[in-house]
């Protein structure tokens, strides 16, 4: 490459503008200026440009500039006026969220229900470290994952970076979402998987036997704030056509649910834990197969007797459009 004419350097910070053009250096020789301008030279525009929309958010952004010194990418970032603070240290996909497929789809419904976001840091929750594993390595994580157990039981997966955190926030997770939790912005055709994580981190999938009757019954409850709540049962009736369900408040607590029974959960489970499905909780997965091997016969009653209204209907193993 040639010189580079100053004026066209949009990407220069101007306080390096002017240790270019006037030699303004607290200390240092002269040729600190051509020193700067050689580094310059020697970087392409799509390098420049690469490390532009990178170095703030990459965690390990030197593995990009694989012909580059680490010297040389942070001399050049600071000739550009970037910063790394809130990019985070381990690295993983920092772009996981930018367009939601099936398993971040998943993983979003897994941090409404069980993920902390503070600041620039996003923590994720669950006792079953397993599946925690699994998320870490969708996301991008090397071994060994960032999961440490907690105090009180369980195990937490960790991740700073800032510019996932302003993608979330696009989503609608927020700090301290536990009772103000909303709507969120989850395409309905990844609904279900959405739902498949939250239920996985905040609901409960139960198989129990009345004593009294001698009759087993199959339910799933959704727990949550009331107005996330009273947004995942709409948009579950809008794209299944189970029918509505009263979102309740739990006595003496301020904690909502939402409760599937009989049929209702049996449609719910098969199109959340669907056979395409990767990421789940397999204990929540395998009630459904418990109830089917008590009940055989239940499983071709509820394939015949689809929701009045309803979108979609049972066929064999896979959910169709009616």
């Amino acid at each position: 490459m040639g010189v580079i004419p100053i004026a066209n350097m949009a990407y220069i910070s101007e306080t390096c503008k002017r240790v270019i053009l006037r030699g303004e250096i607290i200390s240092g020789p002269a040729e600190t200026r051509s020193r700067f301008m050689r580094l310059i030279q020697k970087w392409t525009d799509g390098e420049r440009e690469l490390l532009i929309k990178e170095y703030s958010i990459e965690p390990n952004v030197y593995k990009l500039f694989p012909n580059r010194s680490h010297i040389s990418i942070r001399a050049m970032a600071r000739i550009m006026g970037l910063k790394a603070k809130g990019r985070g240290f381990k690295h993983f996909n920092v772009h996981y969220f930018d367009r939601l497929n099936n398993n971040s789809a998943y993983v979003l419904g897994f941090i409404a229900a069980d993920g902390c976001v503070h600041k620039n840091v996003l923590t994720i929750s669950q006792n079953e470290k397993y599946i925690l594993e699994k998320i870490a390595c969708d996301m991008g994580f090397s071994e060994p994952y960032p999961i440490s157990p907690v105090t009180k039981g369980g195990n937490n997966l960790q991740m700073r970076n800032q510019y996932m955190i302003d993608i979330l926030n696009r989503y609608g997770i927020i700090e301290r979402k536990s009772l103000i939790l909303g709507k969120i912005n989850v395409p309905d055709y990844l609904l279900s998987d959405f739902t498949r994580g939250y239920i996985d981190g905040d609901g409960c999938v139960s198989l129990f036997m009345d004593n009294r009757r001698s009759i087993y019954y199959f339910d799933i409850v959704i727990q949550g704030s009331y107005n996330l709540l009273h947004w995942l049962e709409s948009a579950i009736t809008r794209t299944t056509g189970l029918p509505h369900r009263k979102v309740r408040i739990s006595n003496g607590r301020n904690i909502h649910s939402v409760k599937y029974s009989g049929r209702n959960a049996y449609l719910l489970h098969k199109w959340c834990y669907h056979d395409k499905a990767e990421l789940y909780l397999e204990r929540k997965k395998k009630v459904l197969n418990d109830y089917i091997e008590i009940y055989p016969d239940r499983q071709t009653y509820v394939y015949n007797m689809p929701c009045p209204g309803s979108k979609y209907i049972l066929l064999g193993d896979d959910i169709v459009q009616s």
